[in-house]
């Protein structure tokens, strides 16, 4: 049976220690691709046991030559953001069980965590003055 492409980093993230005696992992999920990402490939992952939303990103390392400096980056900046309470929201970085916010799997691919804000929209392009400010 063919393994999602994401379930190494889901693992990774909510299953650090798989149950060796049934070697079936402790959480399930419903994982949705979200569609209309230009770059990279997002996930929506939803626990069937808390029905708690997470946001699951593979990175496009070939548009992202350096993604932990990116991930990074993106913890700078809503770390500032929170500091300074500013008006404007971002998801939440969420971090692997080595305490670090970006997973290189073994297929030479980088995942990153976030929370999921429910009722966000993605714009490619602008419609409108309002959605580029």
């Amino acid at each position: 049976m063919k393994t999602a492409p994401y379930q190494e980093a889901l693992d990774a993230y909510a299953n650090p220690r798989l149950n060796d005696s049934v070697g079936q992992a402790f959480h399930k999920f419903i994982v949705e691709p979200l569609v209309g990402g230009l770059i990279n490939q997002s996930y929506k992952v939803t626990s069937k046991l808390t029905g708690n939303s997470f946001l699951l990103q593979q990175i496009n390392h070939q548009v992202f030559p350096e993604p932990v400096i990116l991930q990074s980056n993106y913890e700078l900046l809503w770390k500032y953001l929170k500091e300074e309470n500013e008006h404007f929201i971002i998801p939440e970085p969420k971090y692997f069980s080595d305490n670090t916010s970006c997973y290189y799997d073994s297929k030479d691919r980088y995942w990153r965590i976030f929370e999921f804000i429910d009722g966000t929209k993605t714009f490619p392009v602008a419609e409108n003055t309002f959605q580029s400010k």
